[in-house]
């Protein structure tokens, strides 16, 4: 096949070397840090998805994951919120599969 023109070849892609720890409670942490973007993202994943769920329960981690956000025994969803809001952020949950997000 000819060139097509203005296409270039693929540029390689280099990722960031993860750092990776794990606090006291267990839960695995994975950074990856690109300080060329001025962003900040943080994705919680769990492994607790539709198929861990019990058979008379099938959609119990999706219901988990909408009460996420609804707040916590310390802090008021709508204090949550506002400290979201204060960054210019954003925050949602739902489940797959395998995994609560």
């Amino acid at each position: 096949l000819p060139d097509l023109p203005g296409i270039e070849a693929p540029r390689p892609v280099v990722f960031p070397e993860p750092t990776v720890f794990t606090l006291p409670n267990g839960l695995e942490v994975i950074v990856l840090q690109d300080k060329e973007i001025p962003a900040v993202d943080i994705s919680l994943q769990i492994r607790a998805g539709d198929i861990y769920s019990p058979a008379n329960m099938p959609t119990l981690a999706g219901l988990v994951a909408s009460a996420l956000s609804e707040g916590t025994t310390k802090r008021e969803k709508a204090k949550i919120d506002e400290a979201v809001d204060a960054t210019g952020g954003t925050m949602s949950a739902g489940a797959g599969s395998e995994l609560t997000a």
